[in-house]
């Protein structure tokens, strides 16, 4: 390939990067949010970014006719009957669910209800997407677990903010490689 081939190559690339920054943008956040969302429901919700700030389920003695209309499965409804107190941890292993690190995956629609709101441009070559409830629903249980765990479990961490950078790198490359 020619210098001036190359040249034009990049030029090029500079233009479809410029007319597919919206959908790369969107592409970006929703990798970051499935990022955050996969090691919230396998490890735990981590507060505002912060490695190691794990919350953990109360062991609280409750009365467990509180969780009555709740259950997923027989089992949930054998831990109400055989225990007259019990704790939330206790009524999710009774059903086969993780009983560690608090992840607000109990039914999954909260984080199904999660999705690309709107994208904006907010300077030459920026984008900014916003990511939140899809329905008043989620937007509810958003807003009580954030007020539960005082602080933002969306807010990636280092490690996850790396790992979102790898794939805005690899898709930019993949572009500019597409047209050189």
């Amino acid at each position: 390939m020619s210098p001036k081939d190359y040249v034009a190559g990049l030029k090029r690339a500079k233009q479809r990067i410029i007319d597919e920054l919206p959908a790369i943008s969107e592409e970006i956040a929703v990798s970051t949010l499935s990022i955050v969302k996969d090691m919230a429901i396998e490890e735990g919700i981590i507060i505002d970014g912060v490695p190691g700030s794990h919350q953990s389920y109360s062991s609280k003695l409750i009365n467990t006719s509180l969780f009555a209309g709740k259950e997923l499965n027989k089992g949930g409804e054998s831990y109400i009957s055989a225990n007259e107190k019990g704790n939330w941890a206790g009524f999710r292993k009774a059903q086969g669910l993780s009983d560690g690190n608090v992840n607000l995956a109990y039914t999954m629609r909260m984080w199904t209800g999660i999705q690309v709101l709107r994208t904006n441009q907010v300077g030459l070559g920026r984008m900014e997407t916003i990511i939140g409830a899809a329905d008043q629903e989620t937007r509810d249980k958003i807003e009580a677990n954030v007020n539960r765990y005082v602080g933002n479990f969306f807010d990636p961490t280092p490690e996850q903010k790396q790992m979102a950078d790898e794939i805005a790198k690899e898709r930019l490359n993949q572009i500019i490689q597409s047209e050189t």
